[in-house]
């Protein structure tokens, strides 16, 4: 901690998971003041995944792609494959972090979807839906396949990413 001025300091924040904290200042006399909500700690890596989703023959289900952490995001292009034997791709939605934003989605590879998405209203932060895709279940009862995220790059690579696969 350093003592700039008599109502300014600086410091160095300890490693922690991301979320917001209150800050409490205590003067050498040990008087302190709190303020709620008062930092972020964010992470520099943003999560994407899929989750596991059921859905029977003959029925259409949204799948989501979820991003978690994500600081700064105003674009984006992920590319998805699955079993064109047992899902049949209909449409690609817009999610709740990318309401708004200009949508190009690549679906003419059996087995394979591109989705590209920019923001001309600037950037988001958070955590949410990225996009959903809506899948025909064509597959037989019972049949399970993997949903894999093959590529992700978030603002043209800048914004790190991990990414998990789905069902």
């Amino acid at each position: 901690v350093t003592v700039v001025s008599s109502n300014r300091i600086t410091c160095i924040t300890p490693p922690h998971f991301p979320e917001v904290v209150e800050i409490t200042v205590t003067n050498p006399d040990n008087q302190s003041g709190t303020l709620s909500r008062a930092y972020t700690f964010v992470s520099d890596t943003a999560s994407i995944t899929i989750p596991d989703v059921l859905g029977g023959q003959n029925m259409i289900v949204d799948i989501p792609v979820l991003a978690e952490n994500v600081v700064g995001l105003a674009a984006l292009q992920i590319s998805v494959s699955y079993n064109p034997n047992h899902l049949r791709i209909k449409d690609i939605k817009n999610g709740s972090l990318t309401f708004g934003w200009s949508l190009a989605a690549n679906k003419s590879l059996d087995g394979l979807i591109t989705v590209a998405m920019a923001s001309s209203a600037g950037t988001v932060m958070g955590s949410g839906s990225l996009f959903y895709m809506s899948f025909e279940v064509i597959g037989s009862p019972g049949s399970k396949d993997a949903l894999k995220i093959e590529s992700v790059s978030l603002n043209d690579g800048a914004i790190p990413a991990t990414s998990s696969n789905g069902s």
